[in-house]
């Protein structure tokens, strides 16, 4: 697992030599006696390139909480599970 803003270094070669996936594992708030009104807006689990080495994780959400405008959310960090596979 990593979190968001953390890097994937791959082992050898560039990150063109491997096939990542990425999934949510760690998303959401749980808010005790008052979830009735709360909303997971959005999710989102990808990687960027940022060098020929090296990929940066996006795992974040967006969640409203129950007293919070219908119009806004928040971004939160979160958790994803990756997979590095070698292209031959």
């Amino acid at each position: 697992m990593v979190n968001d803003g953390e890097y994937i270094t791959v082992p050898y070669g560039t990150v063109n030599d491997w096939a990542i996936l990425v999934s949510p594992a760690l998303m959401g708030i749980e808010e005790y006696n008052s979830e009735g009104d709360n909303s997971l807006l959005r999710v989102e689990a990808y990687v960027t390139p940022i060098n020929q080495y090296t990929w940066r994780v996006v795992a974040r959400f967006k969640f409203k909480w129950w007293n919070t405008s219908p119009a806004n959310g928040i971004w939160y960090s979160g958790r994803a599970n990756y997979i590095l596979v070698y292209k031959y």
